[in-house]
């Protein structure tokens, strides 16, 4: 929710669609360009995330499609749905920007199996899955880790949850599913 209204990512079309609690479209925002999900050069960003962080609305840009590997980016919105900021993160075809109690933002680096708070903190996770899928709660952090494989086989494949204490960010356990979590929430 922001602003009230239930905020639906469209991956494939670069787009953001907003819509009433009783379901009746808002309108279709288009904070970056449009581009053809088959493009490599860049153009195409994999937008999959969004989040309001304070007063800001944040997109993450995944950018898993562009050749040469592109790092993935967060986009910063004005008021009027315009990019504001962008920047590289230090990692690929990343997921998720979740805000924790003082105001940081944290976002899985998937491809290198890590998370990354938005003043450089960063944690290794996994050496051999993605990160994707991140929780905090008050005392804890739930970490999703994945196998990554092609598209089509991705709901074969299996996953987990790794928690991670708040106080010093320490493995607490690792729980495993029987296929990848795509998103995890702290109720």
């Amino acid at each position: 929710m922001i602003d009230g209204l239930l905020c639906i990512v469209d991956t494939n079309n670069q787009a953001i669609r907003r819509y009433t609690l009783e379901g009746q479209m808002v309108d279709i925002q288009y904070p970056v360009p449009v581009a053809e999900s088959t493009d490599r050069t860049g153009a195409y960003v994999h937008m999959n995330s969004i989040a309001k962080v304070g007063n800001r609305v944040g997109l993450m840009l995944h950018n898993g499609k562009a050749l040469p590997l592109m790092n993935s980016e967060i986009v910063w919105l004005d008021a009027d749905w315009r990019v504001e900021e962008r920047y590289s993160l230090p990692g690929h075809q990343c997921h998720d920007i979740v805000e924790d109690d003082d105001g940081h933002s944290w976002h899985p680096l998937s491809r290198e199996g890590d998370i990354i708070r938005s003043d450089g903190e960063r944690l290794h996770i996994t050496s051999d899955k993605m990160t994707r899928g991140l929780a905090i709660g008050a005392a804890a952090m739930a970490v999703g880790i994945s196998t990554f494989g092609p598209r089509h086989l991705r709901g074969t494949r299996n996953g987990g949850l790794v928690i991670l204490r708040r106080d010093d960010f320490s493995r607490r356990e690792e729980v495993n599913l029987p296929a990848p979590p795509t998103d995890v929430l702290a109720i």
